[in-house]
């Protein structure tokens, strides 16, 4: 972009609706800004909303633990991406903790105790 007034329409579209970036950040990158502080602004944001992301998909892994192991009627306490569990039943919440990332991911994960 070569015009300030829309680079700057851009950013203040993104900062009232948060959402606006999703129409924009798969044909702007930070380097197509002019004004080289309206480019870092928008790798901020574009930065922001992957992480806000990533942190939904990481509570949505966590809420359908839950919901798997209250089905099964296995209590779980817990702590941001962890769970405690009865010592009893630690096999079973690892088994659905992998089974779940894997099936919102694609991707297997190693999971500690």
């Amino acid at each position: 972009m070569n015009n300030t007034e829309a680079e700057r329409s851009v950013i203040c579209s993104i900062l009232i609706k948060p959402k606006a970036i999703d129409d924009v950040s798969d044909i702007l990158e930070p380097g197509d800004f002019s004004d080289v502080s309206y480019g870092m602004i928008f790798g901020t944001l574009k930065d922001m909303d992957i992480g806000l992301r990533l942190q939904n998909t990481d509570s949505n892994i966590m809420k359908e633990v839950m919901k798997t192991a209250t089905s099964e009627l296995i209590p779980l306490l817990f702590v941001h991406d962890s769970a405690i569990c009865k010592y009893s039943d630690r096999a079973r919440v690892k088994q659905i903790m992998v089974d779940i990332y894997k099936s919102v991911t694609g991707f297997n994960i190693k999971v500690t105790q």
